[in-house]
């Protein structure tokens, strides 16, 4: 009988000092990290009796997810980057959950939990936020070849933790719209694109984490012809050299005609009339932008007159005439030649 009064007066000496002493439980603050480095948690327990403490895992994306990682001082969760930590000191307990090597997919909200019963827990939570460098996706819009006057949607996908912030800019600070050189937004709509508009565009994703990341492309509109004339009035005297010529820009790059008097003298540098007083200069491209000359050699008196240039491609066709008329004394050059 004595035995029994005994472990009763130790029972109740137990339970009243744990209802004296209460369990307290304190945690690490949220933590921001670097995609790869390393995190450390801690949860510190005061008076934890002979209760066991839990980690575990609440995910941001699948809230319905809870992942269980420690039981006490046993890992319950095969992965070499976690690590569970035990140490005391007098009557405090602290639980160190460690992860190296972090991803983003650790990201999340975890807690350090003590079950006290079927219906009673302390629980205290620790967010982990990793950050990433942003990264375009490859599903992003591609070089592309549009008619003038199509609708062009340029789209730019991109992940990041924080989001990345992503916007287009032309190439060399190019006036986009509204003498603005940045279009904000992944996603950008020109109604109606014009010849002016053509060339590189690079999206840019950024969230002060890490480099930028970029994505260039090329924007290739397909217009008809249009002829400029650098001299629509040239002059030569009889027996000497004169270059007539004319700048061209289209795209895709123009068939050039050159005629006189209703006569074709070339086609795209096929000589259609024979004569020997005639020569087309090699055309000298540059992106849109086509130069073509022609070489009158030897003027004789009926080679005086209007030339016609014609550029033609498939959308259209553009002309221009050029007046070759005679002078007294040669024109230099193409006439004069150094002593």
């Amino acid at each position: 009988m004595k035995i029994i009064y005994g472990v009763l007066f130790v029972l109740c000496i137990a339970i009243t000092y744990s209802q004296m002493t209460p369990i307290r439980m304190h945690i690490s603050q949220n933590q921001i990290k670097d995609l790869g480095s390393t995190a450390k948690m801690e949860c510190t327990v005061s008076n934890p009796l002979d209760y066991n403490v839990l980690w575990t895992k609440f995910d941001l994306e699948k809230s319905s997810d809870t992942i269980l990682f420690s039981f006490g001082n046993t890992l319950n969760i095969n992965d070499s980057r976690f690590s569970i930590i035990k140490d005391s000191y007098m009557d405090l307990i602290r639980y160190t959950l460690q992860i190296n090597d972090i991803q983003q997919g650790d990201s999340g909200v975890y807690y350090c939990q003590i079950m006290i019963g079927l219906h009673s827990i302390i629980s205290a939570k620790v967010e982990l936020i990793v950050r990433v460098p942003p990264m375009i996706h490859d599903n992003s819009t591609s070089s592309m070849v549009v008619m003038e006057g199509q609708q062009v949607t340029l789209e730019c996908y991109a992940t990041g933790n924080p989001s990345p912030k992503v916007f287009w800019k032309r190439e060399n600070n190019g006036i986009i719209s509204a003498n603005r050189s940045i279009y904000n937004g992944n996603i950008w709509k020109i109604p109606a694109i014009t010849k002016y508009d053509r060339g590189s565009y690079t999206c840019i994703a950024e969230n002060g984490f890490g480099k930028a990341s970029k994505h260039r492309i090329a924007i290739h509109v397909e217009f008809a012809p249009i002829i400029t004339v650098p001299k629509r009035d040239v002059g030569q005297s009889l027996f000497n050299n004169i270059d007539i010529s004319c700048d061209v820009e289209s795209y895709p790059s123009p068939a050039i005609i050159w005629t006189t008097n209703e006569v074709q003298l070339y086609d795209n540098q096929v000589q259609i009339y024979n004569n020997k007083h005639f020569k087309i200069l090699a055309l000298a491209s540059t992106d849109e932008f086509t130069k073509a000359t022609l070489r009158v050699l030897k003027i004789l008196n009926q080679f005086y007159g209007y030339y016609t240039c014609k550029a033609t491609n498939k959308l259209g066709s553009a002309e221009a005439r050029i007046n070759l008329f005679e002078t007294l004394r040669p024109v230099c050059p193409p006439a004069c030649k150094k002593p």
